[in-house]
Parts: structure tokens; sequence; C-alpha cells
């Protein structure tokens, strides 16, 4: 049985250079090396559909204890999707703050809507 918590990271992928893995990457090594095991839609495969895709992300964020938030993923569909989600069944919210530090926050969905 894994003892470690389990963080989901969210954030803007379509669209973005390389789908945003880089930041992706780099955010589940920050959480690895603070104790996290980590569920990234970065890590999914290649060429399902967008419900397929949301599918998967839904059965990881039901299984994790937090959310992680890479910046921009309010102007992500997606994200906003399972934020909204996640929100519902009650995860907690962090964000990196500085070089080595997290911090917890409360996302606004309706700051989001353009």
């Amino acid at each position: 049985m894994n003892s470690k918590k389990i963080a989901y990271v969210f954030g803007p992928m379509s669209g973005v250079p390389e789908f945003n893995k880089p930041a992706f990457h780099a955010t589940k090594t920050f959480l690895v090396n603070k104790g996290y095991t980590v569920l990234s839609p970065a890590d999914t495969p290649i060429g399902l559909t967008q419900a397929q895709y949301m599918d998967i992300s839904f059965a990881q964020i039901r299984a994790c204890d937090i959310m992680f938030a890479l910046p921009g993923w309010n102007t992500s569909p997606g994200a906003i999707a399972e934020v909204a989600y996640a929100l519902k069944i009650g995860k907690m919210f962090f964000r990196r703050y500085g070089s080595n530090s997290m911090v917890t926050f409360t996302p606004n969905l309706f700051a989001t809507v353009n």
C-alpha cells in the first residue's frame, strides 16, 4: 500500500508548445522530491479523444489527495473542468511559491469566464 500522498498536476496543454510537457515534468520532479506520488495528464498516451482524456483525468482526480496548479491553468477549458470537478468533491489546491515552496489557494472559476 502506498503511504505517500498523491498529487494531481493540472494546467494548460492544448495550444501550448510541446503540450506544456516540460512544465508538467518539472512540476512532477518538484513534487516527487517533496515525497508525493504524482499523477499527470502529461503522462497519458497520445491519440485519445478529448472525452477519453477527461475521463482518465477525472479518475486520477478522484484518486489524488491534492491538486497542484501550473501557471495559466485558468486559460485552459480542460483544466477549468478539472478544477470544477475537484472543487465539487472537496480536493485541496496548491501552487508553487518561489523555487522550493508550495502554498494553498482557492481557485476562482468565475474569474476565468471571458
